[in-house]
């Protein structure tokens, strides 16, 4: 079964955020955490509960920790 209309805007979000990530300046800046919130509230807000957006947040907010601790748990450098 595809996505739906409303999962594919909630996947849309998420992509906006990790490509925020991707793009940053500085990964360890305590803004993007702002910048993660506002942007859930502002685009999903009209479609979702506060409850589900706070636990999307809160998975962002756990994956974004992930990625900001592979610098620190890295074993090789890759090659990009």
């Amino acid at each position: 079964m595809r996505p739906s209309k409303i999962q594919l805007k909630v996947i849309g979000e998420i992509r906006n955020i990790l490509s925020m990530w991707e793009d940053t300046n500085d990964i360890f800046s305590p803004t993007h955490y702002n910048d993660m919130r506002e942007i859930l509230n502002a685009n999903l807000e009209e479609h979702f509960t506060d409850n589900y957006i706070d636990r999307l947040y809160e998975a962002l907010d756990s994956l974004f920790y992930q990625v900001q601790r592979a610098n620190v748990e890295q074993l090789n450098e890759i090659e990009l």
